[in-house]
């Protein structure tokens, strides 16, 4: 599509059939429906209940002061992924390498690429954890 032939939305205050044909989020229905109760915790976005703790909320504004804003690598920073296999070593007595994690933006974004993974390689090949701090 070029610019001369996108639709002046200016003169079509409606939204276009495509636009108004997009299925709702699957996710976001089974959240509205929860949303008014007090016994669900509000789980289905990835956010906790709790606020951020101060020592994370001071790491973020290091990291941000720091210049950490652009990209990380694709399997996240290094030095995080060395931290976390340390921190699972400790945690579970087995040498766990940093080139066996991989750190996403969300933990729906992990859960895609492992499915991805499986998917390509058979389910045969990784044992699926998820480590939530």
């Amino acid at each position: 599509m070029t610019m001369s032939n996108i639709p002046n939305s200016s003169s079509n205050q409606e939204p276009r059939l495509q636009i108004r044909g997009l299925a709702g989020s699957k996710i976001r229905k089974v959240a509205n429906g929860a949303m008014s109760r007090p016994d669900v915790l509000p789980f289905w976005f990835d956010e906790s209940d709790q606020a951020t703790a101060p020592f994370i909320q001071q790491a973020a504004i290091e990291s941000i002061t720091e210049g950490e804003t652009f990209y990380a690598q694709n399997l996240g920073r290094p030095y995080l992924r060395e931290a976390i296999a340390t921190y699972l070593s400790n945690l579970h007595d087995k040498q766990i390498s940093p080139e066996s994690i991989v750190i996403t933006a969300s933990g729906v974004s992990g859960l895609m690429l492992t499915g991805q993974d499986q998917e390509a390689f058979g389910a045969d090949r990784q044992q699926f954890l998820a480590e939530w701090f």
